[in-house]
Parts: structure tokens; C-alpha cells; sequence
């Protein structure tokens, strides 16, 4: 099984929708380095292969059929599966390449370029991305197995761990994270840990390490160290932890301070004299020896030890010396005690008793000597033996604590052991006299003199009895103590000696290891791994995991053989495992293996034996982990990986593999069907082949400039089939390269566009006819977006109104054409036709360019693209001659009537209860009736109006007798003889002595300009219609070009390895790939010019545009980039990101030694904020400033400032360069101030 690293090859998964394509970018990722790739036609195929192959990394076009690649990613990121991604797509793809790093992709390459580059970079990326996800591998491996807890910490909450964490701290990673680092910590230690973390974050100096106490899942207190080191997490500053238990080295060093303790007060308060002697003098004497002898330490560790020596007794300490000195060198102790006089200072003699153990002084061995004054002793010594001679070998002999004591308790004697045990501020002489009692708790002081009356009564001893006994300090012991009688030559109870042992050190030695075993079993117990020891090949321990993994309750398995429940087809190999593991040979760490459940299943697991000892005899301890999942789908990998190498043939693309010499290495199954050859007609043949004779001199230098770049993107070519037929193709190329770099093969892949050139060049006939139409048109013709800013006209509206094209361009807003008293209501109107809410048509006084002004009527309706409204579109009628007309009938009454008869237009007269009193000639004749069948009569009853709007009309005709101004309403009414009409009524008010007393009727019939309206609004829709079929043609065609241009690159850079570098073709093969270069910058301007203006303009943040337009380059070639606009808005729209990418493109192709470009704001005003764009390269020449927005001016195709300008002006921004040559360039973006959000 090959590991999913494996360093000989890399498995790459190429998805895209072009045959060509994929069969040269193949062979150009395989010419020369360890790539093996795997052609993906579809996002299914895709995810087919995926499910049967192991994969490193997967490339990815975008735009493909049923479903992108933005839906791969999504799919394999919602799967959980982090394989490496690479959006490698199509210029003109930013929101998408910002849509796939948001979904976790990798990188985003551009296919569009020289081609050389772009496989290069793609090389570069998948090698990245690959080592990056090894090494993520790695280094997870890593912390998931550390025996110490990573924690990450951010903004004083923790937002990593890993599974040694629950081990310290027994709380679950979901328990952790989110939550503050003080909610684990003890309350004794949250302000020094919390003043460290803050000083750590800040940069200050702080200590290496840090000690303190957490609080576990389980209520226990846990010490801990600390290893912090600053990281960058997210964007901001975080401290990782490298945290280790040291809760034993704490309770260690506790104990050793504790022993260090009693070893100083011991020292400093014993009854003997301590000395250490090394190189035949002493280096430390405590104060007892200073007291003994009568010198003080400095004199004592200066003299000779035989200074202090009797002269009578000189000869035998000398010879004691000579013993002790053999003892130390051999390492022996001689476990005798001496004794002999000494002289002190004042000339006293003292008889000492010395007692010595070899010890290590300042890393050399030494001699510890212990000097007992035994002098009173001495002298007690003679009266026992004159008088007790019986009792003398006992005192001298037993090792335990020895105490004589009469029948009140007095003690009479005792030995040095006694002394020690209680720890007496003096010798055993220093005892006689005093109560035994006071070296009894208080509560078995009546059980003593229970013991004592007793004993003293019967002259039996006791056994023995466990009492608490103090030192003379208070300190209670346990002791074991058991007491003779002492009898007269009568026989009669004289005294009693009592003997003792001290067992406070044996009683801690059993808690210790009871603890011990508790803690050991909790700790299998609760294990996740598995635990069992076999002995003699019989399993005799199992924890609760070996019984959850096999199903098997543990009294089924202890007793048994370990083998039963290993699978058959592993038994042997596990056996000689075991015996040899018992022998003590060397065998691998790890073993795994297969077992059975009680169910019958399998399981594998993964063992690490060590040998111990269970009850005296050699076991095997075993550690198991359950690797099943791993197993399966190391499986599942394998097969996999089989299934991969199937997809190549099947890519839907043109896509081949050329060598640098200009041969075919490989070819796939589309191409050869489409070309019409088999596979030995090509491999091994000049590239050329491919092409028609036109073409292959553009071939050729597309191939020199694969060679020369390693790259070939969106070239279009001409191919010929084997039976003549020609197709336009889109090449695209790229290489692959060994590890020195040096061009192993290009993989070139061929897009048809052949479809697309035909459908181009109808999408411009339609263009044509639609903009023929709008002109013939006999009224004013106009579109508008959102915000009111006219997007269309026709060259009437401009004849009227007086404005230019440009003045168009740079914005005309609706509000323009109006007079100011009828802005607003035109801003009413126009927000409601955008809600769809119904709107009559409106008369309003229009305002020409230079100021005239006419009475016009607005007729409109809402522009709806995928049901959403993006503007209006309507007709302008100028009604200056009914206007005049109107004026003129208001001069005289006379003439108003002479004007009313002789009217076109139909005038009623109605008094205040709505009948008609007058009616006009034009009023009968378009409907039919006669005066007589109209005067007299209620206006809903005449006959006109259909029966449901006579409520309407009725609340109408109130509402204006109450003094309510209306404006014309259109009215649909019908003639005497049925036919259906529309009319535009106007109603004004009769008044006589400023009271009203009836309503005079203006009528217009409008039917025919409705149903002209309506075979307006029909040819709009029609056209809205083509014109968003056109949009998405032209998309289509356009991603159908580059893949082609892109194929006709890759084979390009395939043919220019085969070519000298002195061939007469190159300079054919230069223009080839300068016209796919020009091709691709075309359909760059097509796309970002088609979408200008098309999206509703909104507060857009300058950073975050900036930004992601910083992150579609993938080399920034060490510029540094300075942002400076957070928390900036402007209205724009999605553009603007455009906008930034190509000026950051100009400063990199052409500012030439550029090392900084910055972005930021310059003189807000109360009216005007200027965005500034700058960088430090060579800068543009004073004569070339005003020309570089001019369309195709520029060293590129002349489109790129071009672009930006028109983007400017539908933004209702202005630039301009004002930079120094030879200084650098600098764009100075003006945008009102109303415009722009500052936080």
C-alpha cells in the first residue's frame, strides 16, 4: 500500500470541460516532472474517480457543464475531505476565484498568459499545496501523538487543542474550546497566569516557563508547565502552549523539600555530634559537635580529626580509622559502632560512642560520622554491670527504641535508639526520671497505665500493641511496642522494659502503594486503549476497552488463550511474536493484527507488547489501539488508486503531450476521434500535423514561446481533421518540468470553438437590427438603471434635450430633465413604476440641455430581469401644441367655447350633482351617442363607463367637489356601440362666488398611443430578452475561446520545443502568439465593458475589493502592498475589484522596478474625498497622461485604463495621473463626499 505522500510521484485530478485542454495541459504537467495526471471531463466524472482513485491534489476549471467547480469544492470540503484544490481557470474569473478561497481552495492560477508562465505557476502551486498538506500531516501526527498538551490561545480564550489535552486535563476538545483559559485554571493562580499572558501578548520579556495549578474535569488539582510561544492565528496575535503534567515531579519535590526540612531540624537539633570527614579532614561539623568538643565549626573543620583523640586511646582510633577509610573506598559500610575518649577544648574527657556510613559530600565520597556522648552513660554502664548485668546485653544489642521504668512509670534508663525515636532535646541520661507517660498521646495514656498496673500485678508481659507516641517536640508516630517485667530474686514485679518500634514509614510505604494501585487501575480502567497482560499464553488481565472492542465479557476472557480471539490467518505470525518477545530478542515496536469479536466479526488492532512481572513470573503487558477505519480506508485508498488510471482516455478535450523537440508523446481518445486518426498516425510526430497550413507558423511560435516560457493561454488556431474538415480551436499549454527545472513535455489541450465564431458573428447582425429599430422609432425612446441615470437613449432624445453621447456617459440622471418643482414627483413616480405599483401617465415641464423648457407626458414601466426590477424604460411625448391650446382656450370664455365645439378633444360639463350639462361635438362623435341621449343624465348612467369603475369615479367626483387637485388618470371607457377605448381625462372645478357648483371633463382619446405603448412595451421585453440571450451567448462563447486559445497555447508551447531556435517559423509563431495574446485581452474588455453598469450600485468596502484583487495575483514578485482604506464605502459595485486589478496589474507589468504600491486617502472634504493609488516605479511621461485613457493607447492592448475610466464614469467618479516620471505613477480618484462611508 502506497502512502498517499508517496515521494516518487505526485497523482494529480485535472478537471475540465475541454477535451483539448486536458489532453495538452496533461502533457505538459508530465513532461518532465514526477506528475501522474488523470483527465476529468465533468464534475461527476470527477467525483467518480475521486471515490476510486487516491488523489494529491486536484485541478479544477470552473465553468463546466451541469455543474462548476466551485460545486466540486463545496462538495469535497462539505465531505470533510481537505485534499489540496487549485482553481485553475480563465481570466475574468475573480468572483469565483474569491468564492473558491472563501470554500477552502488551495490557490486560484489563471489559465490566460504566456503559457510557459501559467504551467510554471500551476507546477509551483500543486508542488506547495502538496509538501503544505504533507507537512499539515505531519506536523497533526505530530501534536495528536506529543505526550504533551498543545493549546492555542487567542484573545485569552482557547481555540485549539489536541487529544493530550483531555488526557491532562479530562475535559473533551468541545468542553475547551471557545471557553477562557481562567475557567481551567485554580482561582489561587488567575492573576500571575493572567499578567504573564497579557505581558507574553504585548511582546515583553517574560520567563521561559511557568508552573501553575489546573482544575480537571473531575474536581482535582493538577500542576502544570508551560512553554508559551507568540504564533499568528486567524490574523491576530495568539500564544501557543506547550503544556506537560508535572502534578508526580510536583508531589516529588514537595517531598524532597519536606525531607530537606527534616534533615536540616534534624541536623541542627540532634543529640549527637554530625561530621562528614573527606581527604582526611572534616567539612561539617553541626552544632552538637560544636558543643561536644568546645570549638566553633570554622576551628573544627580546620584542625586534624586525631587532635581531638585521648592519647590512650590514639592507637585503637587509628586503627578504627584505617577500617573506615577501607570501608569508604570499597564502597562497605561496617555497621559497628565505636567508642573511646575524646578531649575537648577545656581539656574535659569525654567518652563519645561514633557510628559511620559512607555518603557522598559535594560529588565525592565521604564518611558520615555520627558522635554520641555516651560519658553518664559510661558511668551507668559500670552500675548495671555491678549490679545488672542481665539487662546490659540487651540495651547494647537490640536495635529497637529501649526504655526501663518502675512502677509509677519512672524511667530508670533507657538506650540511645530511645532517644532517637522521640527525638529528646538530650541524651538517655537526660531521660532517667522523667514519666513514660509524657511520651504517650493523651488518649492511650490509660491504656498505659492499665498495661502497667496489670503487668506490675500479674508479672506477665504484653504483646504488641500499636500506640501513638510523641517526640519531645509533640510530633505524634505510630509505633509497635511490646513490654517485659522485670522481677526481684523473689520473683516479684519490679519494673518493666518497654521496647518499640517506629512503623510511620511502613503505614506511608502501604498507603503509598495503595494509592498507587487505585490510580493504576483508574488509569486502565478508563483507558481508550486497550489493555491485557497474558502469562503462560493465558490472558489473566483485561480492562473494560479489550471488553467493549470484543464483545466478550471479562470472566470470558480471563483464563482462556490469547489466541482464541486471534484471527486464524494471523495466529502463527502472533505466536512467534510472543515467544520471542518472552525470550528477550528484538522485534519490531508495533505489530498489527486481526481479531475476532463474540459477534464474529473482525476487528484489526495495532499492539505494542513490553514484559513484566505478574506474581513473581516473566508476562507479556499489552497496549492495543483499535485500526479498523484506518484499516478500511487504507483500503479503500488502494483501490482507489486502481480505478484513477482508467479516466485519462476518457477526457471530453483535445488534449496531448509534446515533447520539447516538437513530438506528439500522447494523445487521447477525443482527439483522435475528432481528427480522425489512430494513436500510431500521431505519437511520435511533428506537433504540426495537427494544424492547417496557415496556422503552423503561428503553431510554431507559440511553441517557441512555450519553450520560452512554459506557457501557452487561449491561442486561437486552426486544425485539419484527416478528411480535410477545418476547425477553429482555443490552445492552451503548459509544462512539465523535472526537478532541476529544465522542460520535460508541454500538455497542451485544443477548446472548438468553431460553433462560438459563428454564433459571434450573428450576435453582432441582432445587435445591429435592435439598434436600427430604437432609431426609427418616431418618439424619445429612453432606459435608465436604478439610481435614474439614463442608460439608453435614441438620437431623438438628443435632438430634444441637447445632450451628447458623452455627456450620457459621464451620467444624466432623470432628475435632470425636469424642472425642480417637479423633481420630487418625478422621484415618486419613478420609485413607484419600480415597485410595479400602477403609474398614469405623467405631464411634466422637461428642462433642455441650455435651459428651455416644454410640457411633455412620461409614459413608463419597470425593465424586469429574472423577475427583479434593474430600472425603467418609457416613451417621452412633447405636448407643447395641446399645451399652447389649453392656454389659449383660458384666455376668453368665447374663445374657450368656440375651442370647446371645434376641440379634437371631447369637454362635458357636469353640475355639482354629476349630471351633464354641456357636451362638445368631438365628446359624441368618438362615442357615438346623440346630446339629447347625454344631457340630463347622471355620468354613470350615460353609458360610457364600465360598471365596475363607476365606485371609483364616484369617489373621484367627490373628492375634486371637496377642493382635491388630480392630475389625468386614464380612464377605459366604451362607445355607444361597445368597442373598448382608453381616454385621458383632466378634471377641473367650476367654482361661482369661490363655490363649487360643477366639474368641467377634458377627454383625450388615447387608444391608439396605449396600444403604440403597448407594442413598445412588447418590442422591449422582446429585446430585454435578446439582449440578456446575447449576455449569456456571449459568456459562453467567451469561456469557449480562452479554453481554445488556452489548447492552441498548450500545443503552441509543445511545437516550440520541437522547433531551432534559428527557424524562419519563429517569426511566424511570434504573431500566432500575439494575436491569441490580443484575442485574450479582447475578450477581457468584451466581458468587463458587457458588465458595466449592469449591477445596482451600493455601499462597496474599498479594503476588502482591494484585497481580493491582491489575492488573484499568485506572485506579487516581492512588492510590498500597503492598504489603507479599512473601514472605507463607496457606491460601487462588484467592479470596482476590477477597477484595483488593473491598476495593480499596470504597476507590475510596466512600472518596471517597483518595490511598494499603496492605496489610500487623501483631502476629505466637506464635498469631495480623494482615493489615491500610487506606486514607486518608473511612472508615466508627462506627454502620455492624457492619452492613456484613450481607447487601445498603451503597450498591452489599451483597454486596461480604458476600462477603468469608463468604470469611473458610471460610478460617477473622476481620475486622473498626476504622478512623477521617473518617481512613479499616481491615480487620483475624485468622488463626492456623499458618496463615501467613513467608520
Amino acid at each position: 500500500m502506497s502512502d498517499i505522500f508517496d515521494d516518487k510521484y505526485i497523482r494529480i485530478l485535472l478537471v475540465d470541460d475541454d477535451e483539448d485542454f486536458l489532453k495538452t495541459a496533461k502533457e505538459i504537467l508530465e513532461m518532465k516532472n514526477n506528475f501522474e495526471v488523470t483527465n476529468a471531463f465533468s464534475v461527476n466524472s470527477a467525483l467518480k474517480k475521486l471515490k476510486e482513485v487516491s488523489f494529491d491534489v486536484v485541478v479544477s476549471d470552473y465553468e463546466m457543464p451541469e455543474k462548476t467547480g466551485i460545486d466540486l469544492l463545496s462538495k469535497l470540503r462539505s465531505q470533510g475531505s481537505g485534499l489540496p484544490f487549485i482553481l485553475f481557470t480563465g481570466k475574468g474569473r475573480e468572483e469565483v476565484a474569491i468564492r473558491a478561497l472563501n470554500l477552502g481552495a488551495d490557490r486560484y492560477v489563471n489559465k490566460i498568459g504566456d503559457t510557459k508562465t501559467v504551467y510554471g505557476e500551476l507546477i509551483h502551486g500543486i508542488l506547495q499545496v502538496v509538501e503544505k498538506k504533507k507537512t499539515e500531516t505531519n506536523y497533526r501526527a505530530f501534536i495528536e501523538n506529543t505526550n504533551e498538551a498543545i493549546v492555542v490561545v487567542l484573545d485569552a480564550k482557547i481555540v485549539y487543542v489536541n487529544s493530550m489535552s483531555k488526557e491532562i486535563s479530562g475535559f473533551d476538545s468541545n468542553e475547551l474550546l471557545g471557553k477562557s483559559i481562567l475557567d481551567f485554571i485554580d482561582p489561587a493562580d488567575h492573576e500571575r497566569v493572567m499578567k504573564r499572558y497579557l505581558s507574553k501578548v504585548k511582546g515583553e520579556e517574560v520567563p521561559r516557563l511557568i508552573q501553575f495549578r489546573i482544575l480537571t474535569k473531575k474536581g482535582k488539582i493538577k500542576w502544570v508547565e508551560t512553554n508559551a510561544v507568540l504564533m499568528t492565528w486567524e490574523g491576530k496575535v495568539g500564544v501557543l502552549n506547550f503544556i506537560t503534567d508535572i502534578t508526580e515531579r510536583k508531589i516529588a519535590e514537595e517531598k524532597l523539600k519536606e525531607s530537606e526540612q527534616r534533615y536540616k531540624i534534624f541536623v541542627d537539633n540532634s543529640d549527637q555530634a554530625i561530621m562528614v570527614y573527606q581527604d582526611y579532614s572534616y567539612k561539617f561539623a553541626n552544632k552538637r559537635a560544636e558543643t561536644l568538643l568546645g570549638y566553633t565549626n570554622k576551628e573544627l573543620v580546620s584542625k586534624n580529626p586525631l587532635s581531638f583523640i585521648h592519647p590512650d586511646d590514639m592507637e585503637q582510633v587509628k586503627v578504627i580509622a584505617e577500617k573506615l577509610e577501607e570501608a569508604r573506598q570499597t564502597g562497605k559500610d561496617l555497621g559497628e559502632t565505636f567508642s573511646f575518649r575524646i578531649v575537648t577544648k577545656n581539656g574535659e574527657v569525654k567518652w563519645i560512642e561514633l557510628k559511620s556510613t559512607n555518603t557522598i559530600w559535594n560529588g565525592k565520597s565521604a564518611g558520615l560520622s555520627f558522635f554520641t556522648d555516651i560519658t553518664r552513660y559510661k558511668e551507668s554502664e559500670s552500675i548495671l554491670k555491678a549490679n545488672e548485668s542481665r539487662f546490659r546485653i540487651l540495651f547494647e544489642s537490640t536495635p529497637s527504641s529501649s526504655v526501663l521504668f518502675d512502677s509509677k512509670g519512672n524511667i530508670l534508663l533507657c538506650n540511645l535508639e530511645f532517644t532517637k525515636m522521640h527525638k529528646t532535646k538530650g541524651g538517655p541520661e537526660n531521660q532517667i526520671g522523667r514519666n513514660i507517660s509524657e511520651f504517650f498521646s493523651k488518649e492511650d495514656i490509660p491504656i498505659l497505665e492499665s498495661i502497667i498496673a496489670t503487668s506490675m500485678k500479674t508479672g506477665k508481659s504484653t504483646g504488641k500493641i500499636k500506640f501513638t507516641l510523641l517526640r519531645d517536640d509533640g510530633t505524634p508516630f505510630v509505633a509497635e511496642t511490646f513490654s517485659s517485667v522485670i522481677k526481684d530474686d523473689d520473683g516479684n514485679p519490679i519494673g518493666i522494659i518497654g521496647q518499640a518500634i517506629d512503623i510511620t514509614k511502613s503505614l506511608e510505604l502501604q498507603e503509598a502503594l495503595r494509592t498507587s494501585e487505585a490510580n493504576y487501575r483508574t488509569l486502565a480502567e478508563n483507558t481508550t486503549q486497550i489493555i491485557v497482560v497474558v502469562l503462560d499464553g493465558k490472558l489473566v488481565y483485561v480492562n473494560p476497552r479489550a471488553e467493549e472492542l470484543s464483545g466478550f465479557d471479562s470472566k470470558d476472557l480471563i483464563g482462556t488463550s490469547f489466541l482464541d480471539f486471534v484471527h486464524p490467518d494471523d495466529r502463527e505470525r502472533v505466536m512467534e511474536r510472543h515467544l520471542k518477545r518472552l525470550k528477550g530478542e528484538r522485534i519490531p515496536h508495533l505489530a498489527q493484527f486481526k481479531i475476532l469479536t463474540r459477534t464474529g466479526g473482525v476487528k484489526w488492532i495495532e499492539t505494542n507488547a513490553v514484559p513484566i512481572k505478574w506474581g513473581h513470573k516473566n508476562a507479556i503487558l499489552n497496549f492495543a489501539s483499535d485500526i479498523t477505519e484506518r484499516k478500511i480506508t487504507e483500503e479503500q485508498l488502494k483501490e482507489s488508486q486502481e480505478r484513477f488510471r482508467k479516466f485519462f482516455e476518457n477526457a471530453p478535450d483535445y488534449m496531448y503531450m509534446i515533447s520539447p523537440d516538437g513530438k506528439i508523446l500522447d494523445i487521447n481518445k477525443s482527439a483522435l476521434q475528432r481528427l480522425g486518426y489512430n494513436k500510431d498516425e500521431m505519437v511520435g510526430k511533428s506537433f504540426l500535423k495537427i494544424y492547417t497550413l496557415p496556422s503552423q507558423s503561428e503553431a510554431k511560435r507559440l511553441f517557441r514561446t512555450w519553450k520560452k516560457t512554459g506557457r501557452i493561454k487561449d491561442q486561437v488556431l486552426e486544425i485539419s481533421t484527416k478528411s480535410g474538415d477545418t476547425r477553429t480551436i482555443l490552445l492552451s499549454a503548459d509544462s512539465v518540468k523535472d526537478p532541476n527545472g529544465d522542460l520535460l513535455y508541454s500538455t497542451s489541450v485544443h477548446k472548438d470553438i468553431t460553433d462560438y465564431v459563428k454564433a459571434q458573428d450573428k450576435l453582432e447582425r441582432s445587435e445591429k437590427r435592435f439598434r436600427e429599430i430604437s432609431e426609427l422609432l418616431p418618439a424619445i425612446i429612453f432606459e435608465t438603471d436604478l439610481n435614474g441615470s439614463f442608460t439608453f437613449v435614441n438620437n431623438i432624445a438628443y435632438d430634444k434635450f441637447g445632450y451628447s453621447e458623452d455627456d450620457l456617459k459621464k451620467g444624466v440622471n432623470i432628475t435632470q430633465m425636469v424642472i425642480p418643482s417637479d423633481q420630487k414627483r418625478a422621484i415618486n413616480n419613478f420609485t413607484k413604476v419600480l415597485k410595479r405599483d400602477t403609474v398614469m401617465p405623467n405631464e411634466y415641464t422637461a428642462v433642455a440641455k441650455d435651459g428651455s423648457t416644454f410640457p411633455a407626458m412620461i409614459y413608463s414601466s419597470p425593465i424586469i430581469i429574472d423577475d427583479k426590477p434593474i430600472g425603467i424604460r418609457g416613451v417621452v411625448v412633447d405636448i407643447t401644441k395641446r399645451k399652447e391650446i389649453e392656454i389659449d382656450c383660458e384666455n376668453s370664455k368665447e374663445d374657450l367655447m368656440r375651442i370647446i365645439d371645434q376641440s379634437p378633444n371631447g369637454i362635458i360639463f357636469f353640475n355639482i350633482e354629476g349630471i351633464c350639462t354641456e357636451i362638445n361635438p368631438a365628446a359624441l362623435a368618438v362615442s357615438g351617442f346623440k346630446k339629447e341621449e347625454v344631457i340630463g343624465k347622471h355620468f354613470s348612467e350615460i353609458g360610457v363607463l364600465y360598471t365596475r369603475g363607476i365606485p371609483r369615479y364616484t369617489d373621484l367626483y367627490t373628492s375634486i367637489l371637496n377642493g382635491k387637485e388630480l392630475g389625468p388618470i386614464e380612464v377605459e371607457w366604451k362607445t355607444k356601440s361597445g368597442d373598448h377605448h382608453f381616454a385621458e381625462v383632466r378634471f377641473g372645478l367650476i367654482k361661482k362666488e369661490d363655490k363649487p357648483v360643477g366639474i368641467q371633463v377634458l377627454t383625450v382619446d388615447i387608444t391608439k398611443r396605449q396600444r403604440a405603448i403597448k407594442s413598445m412595451e412588447d418590442m422591449m421585453v422582446s429585446l430585454s430578452r435578446a439582449n440578456e440571450k446575447l449576455s449569456v451567448v456571449g459568456k459562453l462563447i467567451r469561456h469557449d475561446i480562452r479554453n481554445k486559445l488556452t489548447t492552441a497555447k498548450n500545443n503552441f508551447y509543445l511545437l516550440n520545443q520541437k522547433i531551432s531556435p534559428n527557424s524562419k517559423l519563429l517569426k511566424y509563431m511570434r504573431g500566432i502568439e500575439l494575436a491569441c495574446y490580443q484575442i485574450e485581452r479582447i475578450l477581457d474588455f468584451s466581458r468587463v465593458y458587457e458588465k458595466i453598469g449592469s449591477e445596482k450600485l451600493a455601499f462597496t468596502n474599498v479594503d476588502k475589493s482591494f484585497k481580493e484583487a491582491i489575492g488573484l495575483f499568485s506572485d506579487l514578485g516581492g512588492v510590498e502592498i500597503l492598504c489603507e482604506v479599512e473601514d472605507v464605502w463607496v457606491v460601487a459595485d462588484s467592479l470596482l475589484r476590477h477597477l484595483f486589478y488593473n491598476l495593480i496589474d499596470n504597476s507590475l507589468k510596466y512600472g518596471e522596478n517597483i518595490s511598494c504600491i499603496r492605496l489610500f486617502l487623501e483631502q476629505i472634504k466637506a464635498d469631495k474625498v480623494h482615493l489615491v493609488y500610487e506606486d514607486n516605479g518608473i511612472g508615466i511621461p508627462e506627454s502620455e497622461k492624457q492619452k492613456i485613457f484613450v481607447e487601445g493607447y498603451g503597450k498591452g492592448t489599451g483597454y486596461g485604463l480604458y476600462l477603468i475610466k469608463k468604470m469611473c464614469e458610471v460610478y460617477n467618479w473622476t481620475i486622473k495621473e498626476n504622478g512623477n516620471y521617473g518617481v512613479g505613477s499616481r491615480f487620483i480618484i475624485t468622488i463626492n463626499r456623499n458618496k463615501v462611508k467613513l467608520n
